[in-house]
């Protein structure tokens, strides 16, 4: 019972005197047809002196109970920082605050699985948690799924890459223990931070653009769509009636998806550019084959977005190819010649695959072959 209380008390939208934070969360539509639960899980507070904690879980979709174990990790986590808050505000001191925060997590896990005689593997769930303030970003993550935020200079970074198993498939959860936690600082000024499980984030982050010769490797329309502080008036409206239109984009009809997304989009795009006809182009390469909202209704899995968007100070006008979404057209051009053998296109650079918070910290890479502790379980089925 005090979890569920503890979860509806910290899964709320809320204001402060600068950001909004909100969330969209969709059972996804595999789980729909096979009758299975949600196993998303999300949950923020506000702290003392303007910092803001989130998190978002996902409960290993193999295992019978990852549902409550999505739920009480996020809850738990975020219930410990915001109750122990008050620790000296360095990278030491942070890290072991939420390392503290994840091991609270594992033991309310553990609680649960003891109180109902189960395994505590029945359990098992990814969990990716941030503590914000206007110029640091403190960072812990374990699993798939992941952390991007875009800066006041308008540029996109994703924070961290997916931690899995030797196999590249398997996921490493929160079980895995203090070893497969991973802590990262950024301290990039950001405008906007989005937490997302894997249904949403391997949408956000397709391989394919990495692959292309994409340093970020990230869809910059959809990233754009959920993050930019300019396309909804994010200090008055309904955090509610935002989160309906985002959901809108997942589960409506496609034309209006679609509309929806280049009104949003194109009033982004505004702000990084002030040659109409170089805008009208934008607009046209955005919306070119509906290609964003087809990557979003094509996600089986359960979805989970969990974004702050600071709308004080507003930030300056932008280099629009930093808001440009990928030219889909010519990356199928590309594929469709690499799976030939007979591309005429230009072979796209090499980029390196560390996300730049994990390079500054100096963790590992999270790909397959990383040395990972034996915890680990096979991707969900969809």
């Amino acid at each position: 019972m005090k979890h569920e209380e503890d979860q509806k008390a910290l899964q709320r939208f809320f204001r402060t005197d600068s950001c909004a934070v909100h969330a969209v969360s969709l059972r996804g539509m595999s789980h729909e047809r096979n009758n299975k639960p949600m196993q998303d899980s999300w949950a923020a507070a506000e702290l003392e002196n303007g910092w803001i904690v989130m998190a978002v879980a996902d409960g290993v979709g193999s295992e019978p109970r990852a549902d409550e174990g999505a739920r009480i990790a996020a809850t738990a986590a975020v219930d410990h920082v915001r109750r122990f808050w008050g620790c000296r505000v360095d990278d030491r001191s942070m890290e072991n605050m939420m390392r503290a925060a994840y091991h609270a997590a594992s033991a309310a896990i553990f609680a649960q699985a003891r109180a109902n005689r189960t395994p505590m593997r029945e359990y098992s769930t990814t969990l990716h948690m941030v503590i914000f303030s206007d110029g640091l970003i403190y960072i812990m993550h374990a699993g798939d799924g992941g952390i991007a935020i875009l800066t006041e200079e308008g540029k996109i970074m994703r924070l961290t890459t997916p931690m899995k198993g030797p196999d590249g498939e398997s996921v490493v959860p929160l079980q895995g223990g203090r070893k497969a936690w991973r802590f990262s600082v950024c301290r990039e000024r950001a405008q906007s931070v989005l937490l997302a499980t894997d249904g949403f984030w391997d949408k956000l982050c397709p391989p394919v653009l990495k692959a292309y010769g994409d340093a970020a490797g990230v869809e910059k329309g959809i990233a754009g769509y959920f993050m930019n502080p300019w396309g909804r008036d994010w200090k008055n409206e309904p955090l509610e009636a935002i989160a309906e239109k985002e959901a809108g984009l997942f589960r409506g009809e496609p034309g209006q998806a679609a509309a929806e997304f280049r009104a949003t989009f194109g009033a982004a795009l505004a702000h990084g550019e002030t040659d109409g006809e170089i805008l009208e182009e934008a607009k046209e390469k955005a919306a070119a084959g509906q290609m964003q909202i087809r990557l979003l209704q094509g996600i089986q899995d359960d979805i989970t977005v969990l974004t702050l968007v600071r709308f004080d100070p507003m930030p300056r006008r932008v280099p629009l190819e930093q808001l440009m979404p990928p030219d889909w057209e010519k990356i199928g051009r590309w594929v469709q010649g690499r799976l030939s053998g007979a591309t005429t296109e230009a072979e796209p650079p090499e980029t390196g695959g560390d996300s730049p918070a994990e390079k500054e910290s100096g963790a590992a890479a999270d790909g397959a072959g990383a040395s990972l502790p034996e915890t680990v379980h096979p991707p969900e089925q969809a």
